[in-house]
């Protein structure tokens, strides 16, 4: 996807072209705090064999089964079961959903599945965590390629909403809102989770500094605040997209509340008494 935005900055009309190959990605609210992976084209995209950094499981390690087994074959398998792993979440949900369909879906025995994640948790916790290395990876991309932090953000809050149109949208939100079910009845799993949501929501709280910084942006703003917010804003939009099936409205009500933000970051002159 080419995240293409005229973004009005203020009087400055920005036009950026943000070269995304897979899909968009939820910069503002990785759902459980939005969602914003477009399935199966990112993410979860097929033949990728890059690791995730985050809420990832090893690969299988077993001596025996796996000692001949090249390095490229096992992080391919590996990214088939997520894809598989992802899907059925999507379409069965986290709790009814079993480690032996998904096995089947990937042609395999459920004792091999096994041998690479030894259970759910550890499957949606790394479907997961490849959908924050999407976000984390998107929005660097978009902050080297902004002049300065504040032209950045409003590239960040365009980019989600054209993101909120997108059919993967709804699906990564699904995806993660399972997550967050599943977090809430299995503590382990919700620390999981946890660290790197709060992860997400500190890099846009720093971006918001780094305009602060620049004098792009009112220094009394609570930037963790307001990233919290942000992040929040997304994630209810997203979920709400879902039932009443109108993405354009969610996409107009996030560019009004961005709108409204931007006038709150204004810096604001200080006043002086004659």
């Amino acid at each position: 996807m080419n995240v293409h935005s005229s973004v009005a900055t203020g009087s400055i009309p920005v036009t950026k072209g943000i070269s995304d190959a897979s899909r968009p990605v939820l910069l503002l609210c990785p759902p459980v705090l939005g969602a914003s992976t477009s399935f199966g084209r990112s993410a979860l995209r097929r033949g990728s064999t890059r690791l995730p950094r985050r809420l990832a499981c090893a690969a299988p390690t077993d001596p025996i089964a796996m000692a001949k087994v090249p390095d490229r074959y096992l992080e391919e398998r590996r990214q088939e079961i997520l894809d598989a792993a992802a899907r059925m979440f999507i379409d069965k949900g986290y709790a009814t959903a079993t480690m032996q369909e998904i096995a089947a879906a990937c042609d395999l025995a459920p004792g091999t599945l096994y041998r690479y994640f030894p259970g759910k948790a550890d499957l949606i916790a790394a479907v997961v965590g490849q959908c924050m290395d999407e976000y984390h990876d998107v929005l660097a991309e978009v902050m080297n390629a902004s002049p300065t932090p504040g032209v950045g953000f409003r590239l960040l809050g365009e980019h989600v909403a054209e993101g909120l149109t997108q059919p993967g949208w709804q699906e990564e939100c699904t995806l993660r809102l399972e997550s967050y079910l599943a977090g809430r009845r299995d503590d382990v799993l919700r620390e999981r989770l946890e660290g790197p949501l709060r992860e997400t929501i500190t890099d846009l709280a720093n971006i918001i500094r780094a305009a602060q910084a620049a004098g792009e942006a009112d220094p009394d703003i609570d930037a963790d605040a307001l990233a919290l917010l942000l992040h929040s804003a997304v994630a209810g939009l997203s979920a709400l997209a879902i039932p009443l099936r109108d993405t354009e409205a969610a996409s107009e009500a996030w560019r009004m509340l961005t709108q409204l933000v931007t006038t709150l970051m204004v810096a604001q002159p200080t006043s002086t008494t004659t």
